[in-house]
């Protein structure tokens, strides 16, 4: 399969430059030199560099199974609460192991270039998981599991928390408070902490309970691309 050897090789390369640059900065010459093909070759598998870096985008943001999981998730007979246990568990996963320092990278870079890129994906990628995962909290309120005046929001605080807190991990790294923030949180710590935040904020009666998923469940979930051995919880 060498076409697709040399697409791989040249999506590789890509991330490295465009993690290193941004998308103005970045050079089509030096992805074509570490990609092990010529320039013209680059050119004739992805036309422009704008076309590369939105295909390198549309591969970033659907790594990790993450729409996969979304309809495993509407297709299983599981409580509201349960639901957004398993996005909590699927999410601390995906960014604390699956999403790595150059994707964040990339991230941050299209932030300080104008999110030009990001509106144009958040359409087919950003927009539907958040209505997916306002369903969930909405359907909570329905049932009476969660109280909480605007869903959305909700949403937008735990999708945040997760995705800053590892966006920061380079800031901190060799403080004081590196140790503490990062090098002592496992997954499951992480899914503890996060849990309870959200299940005590959506509480309708200042009590909360999180909920317990089985092995089966959670590996149906979360494992799109690596063992439960941190996540499962009997």
């Amino acid at each position: 399969m060498p076409k697709l050897e040399a697409r791989e090789r040249i999506l590789s390369a890509a991330k490295a430059e465009f993690a290193k640059h941004g998308f103005a900065g970045a050079r089509m010459e030096s992805i074509a030199k570490v990609a092990k093909i010529n320039k013209a070759m680059l050119y004739y598998y992805y036309g422009s560099k704008k076309n590369l870096y939105v295909n390198l985008l549309k591969s970033l943001f659907s790594q990790g199974g993450k729409s996969e999981v979304f309809r495993e998730l509407s297709g299983l007979d599981l409580t509201a609460p349960e639901k957004l246990y398993a996005v909590i568990c699927f999410l601390v996963h995906l960014h604390c192991n699956i999403i790595d320092k150059e994707t964040h990278q990339i991230v941050a870079w299209e932030m300080a270039e104008g999110r030009t890129h990001l509106k144009l994906l958040a359409k087919d990628y950003l927009i539907p998981r958040v209505k997916f995962l306002e369903s969930i909290i909405k359907e909570g309120v329905d049932n009476g599991d969660f109280e909480t005046a605007d869903p959305l929001l909700s949403v937008i605080d735990l999708l945040s928390f997760i995705t800053v807190y590892n966006m920061h991990r380079e800031t901190y790294e060799g403080s004081e408070i590196y140790d503490a923030l990062y090098g002592n949180q496992s997954d499951d710590t992480m899914i503890q902490f996060v849990s309870e935040k959200m299940f005590k904020a959506l509480s309708p009666d200042g009590g909360y309970q999180i909920p317990r998923l089985n092995e089966e469940i959670l590996t149906r979930v979360i494992s799109s691309n690596e063992s439960l051995n941190q996540l499962t919880r009997e």
